[in-house]
């Protein structure tokens, strides 16, 4: 089971734990109030099935039975309905006839909704506060015209629900967000060189795969540090380091209006370049390896860099093209360094 699915299975659970009760509580209290016989019948029915649905989901906690979670859905939207039915037809009499459950009631089936067809909390959360404030306002226009009279009790019960409920979404929110950002976080992980911060090999894999669909004057370009052993063994293994990052950001800079540049693995790196000519390509090179070239490190160190550039073809794979571009790269390094070839 994937990570997000495993959350929203526990909120689930978590669902039924807190609104079985609420849900109980709630239509017990709509009952006591309520003095029309058939609207008597119909909460009194709710409230069996609901009672029905609790003493079977604690019985069972392993497993949601699929027809709990129709009843549940559909019960509260019933009870929403038959109160409001109810409402009209008493023309909005004195007793108030349970319509302070109505915002309790709304804002309970949002996020129920909300847990059982994988929703954004975010969106419940604004469905939930306006459907609030509505019914807020309804009750304030009532009042004012002596239709409805709201006891310290009703107020008392929709104020704590409603407290309860927005309460539970923002953790909820909470912790989907923070799924997310892991989530996201261990898929850049995954793709980020983390010396460099350079996208890496399975990066330019994927990326090599778009620039051959776009069909574009796309080149490869493959290079790395001349006697970068040497390097680390004179200078240490942390000036080695900062002499990759400094490369990287480097070739960040100076390839970032054409392409992207990757550390392909130790000291070797590849940039891929879309849209360019291939004299362009050659003179982008050659400025960047010179520019490497007049670069003073650490204790005054200067380092200098051999490249290789292959034209991609639309035949081409990340395998075939890389291949072509090392045997360039190969070339220079084998007839003397410091040096461009593009084959």
């Amino acid at each position: 089971m994937q990570p997000q699915d495993q959350l929203l299975h526990q909120l689930k659970h978590h669902n039924y734990n807190f609104f079985l009760p609420a849900a109980l509580l709630l239509t017990g209290h709509h009952l006591i109030g309520l003095k029309n016989p058939t609207e008597q019948t119909v909460v009194f029915f709710t409230l069996v099935v609901l009672a029905l649905s609790s003493v079977m989901y604690f019985r069972n906690r392993q497993g949601v039975a699929p027809w709990m979670d129709v009843i549940f859905t559909w019960g509260q939207l019933g009870m929403l309905c038959f109160t409001l039915y109810f409402e009209w037809q008493n023309a909005l009499g004195v007793t108030g006839g349970g319509v302070y459950l109505l915002p309790a009631w709304g804002m309970m089936m949002v996020w129920h909704w909300t847990v059982l067809y994988h929703q954004t909390p975010a969106f419940s959360l604004a469905i939930s506060g306006a459907y609030f404030t509505a019914t807020v306002f309804y009750f304030s226009v009532a009042n004012s015209q002596g239709n409805i009279q709201l006891q310290s009790l009703d107020v008392a019960v929709v104020g704590l629900l409603a407290i309860c409920i927005c309460q539970a979404i923002h953790h909820v929110y909470k912790q989907v967000s923070e799924e997310g950002e892991k989530r996201e976080m261990a898929e850049k992980l995954a793709i980020i060189d983390p010396l460099t911060r350079l996208p890496n090999r399975r990066a330019f894999q994927t990326d090599f795969e778009v620039a051959v669909e776009q069909q574009l004057s796309t080149h490869l370009v493959v290079f790395d540090i001349d006697h970068f052993k040497r390097i680390n063994d004179r200078q240490g293994h942390d000036v080695g380091d900062l002499v990759l990052q400094h490369i990287a950001a480097q070739s960040s800079d100076v390839f970032s209006d054409h392409g992207r540049s990757y550390r392909w693995g130790g000291e070797e790196f590849c940039v891929i370049l879309q849209d360019t000519t291939p004299e362009d390509t050659e003179s982008l090179c050659e400025h960047f390896r010179r520019h490497i070239e007049k670069t003073e490190f650490i204790n005054e160190l200067r380092v200098t860099i051999s490249v290789g550039i292959t034209r991609v073809q639309p035949w081409d794979n990340a395998e075939s093209a890389f291949r072509r571009a090392d045997g360039a790269l190969l070339n220079v390094k084998t007839s003397g360094r410091n040096n461009i070839r593009m084959v």
